[in-house]
């Protein structure tokens, strides 16, 4: 009958037995031949359910969850694992392994296609059109995610060697990473540790040695928003980008700036990463709000229409919706609708950076903030929006939660709820910051700034220039620092001598004698 059961899934070691026995009894059986890790065991198990919530096939979704617990971990052996009944198709290894380094085999399991983009990025990958190409677009237009399921992708086809994803504001540090894993590759002498020592021109000069020659034409990289190249302002990200070697390997870069097409001479192309397509946006929120939203096909059309089709917009909306299980598209709509939205507008006309925003995100975004306030505690109403303010002035990456006390900590898994933050590592995303520093900092600038620049003393006052085993904590917590002083404007006379001085002045005995970044040092103090 209808309740019959029709699959079942042994996710578990030596589990191919029973699945085997189950044969006869049910529709499909799966289970594994041998010992399976962990990792992959839950890798397996998480795309396996998220395809079938995705309307694939069940042949479909065991296929996309093999390959990512078997086939892109380097074990490309299609017995480790088993699909009844027997008819089905086999399935096929992958022809090489390729090393992935900062991309993770699954980065397609949350994603929503972008078929055009994707189709794009795939030819120029296929043909010689040239070595560089760059994807361009507003922040949170998706270019980082776009990349990723590419590189990823482009690794399971098995046509490199060697597949790596680098931040341009962290390209020593991934360098370091990508270093270990490709001396193995071209059977370098040198060890973990010797690399983990190497200056930054040994290390840069090592990698790009490996990618020049043994490696030639068998890379694919991916470095990850590039600053602006036509920028006055000295740059040690701008540098490590433009010294890299390109026309070595396939080198795609994601920026804000679309300029970098014209930074060698002209001939690399520009792909703009703009919002959604109509359907690419409905898709997006059905797979995200799942059973909720069913049969309302045109509500939801209206509402990634509303929201100009701008993906961190709709992922924002649809985080809200679900946090306050919003009925409908339309009494979201409607919510929008009756927010003091107008106040936030004619504050972006006035700051003069009214067009730098997609107008939906700064509304949804307003809507969020009031929200906020209920979810404060009572003994502290602004607890929640001071936290949002603080993160705006640190760089977005990687932010020590040490910086908080434990309620602002407790509060961090609250804007999680809202995709404000990510808490694998505390990161909040650039425009997210820009909005809240133009439209909701009110007048508490200064005193944010003041209470982070203690925050960061106090940590830094842990270094020092001569003790080798506290450069550890210049490093984490210099970027922030420096992220903290640049916003920083020219009437605040009053940070600039008191606390923000200070803290620059700790920071730059970092830059300048353990990092030797002497004019990123001097640049910081003459900022103030």
């Amino acid at each position: 009958g209808s309740d019959r059961l029709s699959t079942v899934v042994f996710n578990a070691c030596f589990s191919d037995g029973l699945s085997q026995a189950l044969a006869e009894h049910v529709e499909v059986a799966i289970g594994h031949v041998g010992p399976v890790a962990d990792t992959a065991a839950i890798n397996f198990s998480r795309d396996f359910y998220s395809s079938i919530a995705a309307s694939r096939s069940l042949r479909k979704s065991f296929e996309a969850a093999w390959a990512s617990a078997y086939t892109l971990r380097g074990l490309a052996d299609p017995d480790k694992i088993s699909f009844t009944p027997a008819t089905a198709a086999p399935l096929q290894p992958v022809a090489t392994q390729t090393l992935m380094v900062g991309v993770q085999p699954d980065e397609h399991s949350l994603w929503q296609e972008r078929s055009s983009l994707e189709d794009r990025l795939n030819q120029w990958l296929t043909s010689d059109e040239g070595s560089m190409l760059v994807l361009s677009g507003l922040p949170g237009s998706g270019k980082t995610t776009l990349a990723k399921v590419f590189a990823s992708s482009a690794a399971r086809k098995g046509k490199h060697q060697l597949v790596f994803f680098v931040r341009s504001s962290k390209m020593m540090e991934d360098y370091a990473t990508v270093a270990q894993k490709i001396a193995r590759m071209v059977d370098s002498n040198f060890t973990s540790k010797q690399i983990r020592a190497m200056s930054e021109v040994a290390l840069a000069h090592f990698v790009h040695g490996c990618l020049m020659e043994d490696l030639r034409d068998k890379w694919l990289c991916v470095i990850d928003d590039a600053p602006n190249p036509e920028d006055d302002v000295e740059s040690a990200a701008r540098e490590h980008v433009r010294a890299f070697p390109f026309g070595y390997g396939k080198v795609l870069i994601t920026s804000r700036f679309s300029a970098w097409a014209q930074d060698r001479g002209g001939t690399d192309e520009c792909v703009e990463v703009g919002s959604y397509s109509g359907a690419e946006a409905c898709n997006r929120v059905k797979w995200l709000m799942g059973s909720q939203w069913e049969g309302i096909g045109e509500e939801v059309l209206e509402l990634v229409t509303a929201l100009k089709l701008f993906p961190l917009a709709i992922e924002q909306a649809v985080a809200y919706c679900k946090e306050n299980l919003v009925a409908s598209p339309r009494e979201f709509l409607e919510r929008m609708k009756s927010a003091p939205a107008g106040s936030l507008k004619a504050r972006a006309k006035k700051s003069g950076r009214g067009n730098e925003y997609p107008e939906s995100f700064v509304e949804v975004l307003g809507l969020i903030w009031q929200q906020l306030v209920d979810l404060a505690d009572e003994a502290d109403p602004s607890g929640i929006h001071n936290l949002l303010r603080k993160l705006a002035f640190l760089y977005p990456d990687d932010i020590p939660s040490d910086l908080f006390d434990e309620t602002e900590k407790r509060y961090l898994v609250v804007l999680r709820k809202f995709s404000l933050v990510s808490l694998e590592s505390v990161s909040v995303h650039a425009m997210t910051q820009d909005a809240v520093r133009d439209f909701f900092m009110g007048r508490s600038r200064i005193s944010t700034m003041h209470a982070l620049a203690a925050s960061l003393q106090t940590k830094m006052n842990r270094f020092e220039v001569h003790k080798k085993a506290t450069h550890f904590i210049g490093a984490r917590y210099v970027r922030h620092v420096r992220m903290l002083v640049s916003h920083v404007r020219e009437g605040d006379k009053e940070l600039a001598r008191g606390d923000i001085l200070r803290l620059a002045c700790t920071a730059t005995d970092y830059l300048r004698d353990v990092v030797c970044h002497f004019q990123a040092a001097q640049i910081m103090i003459e900022n103030l």
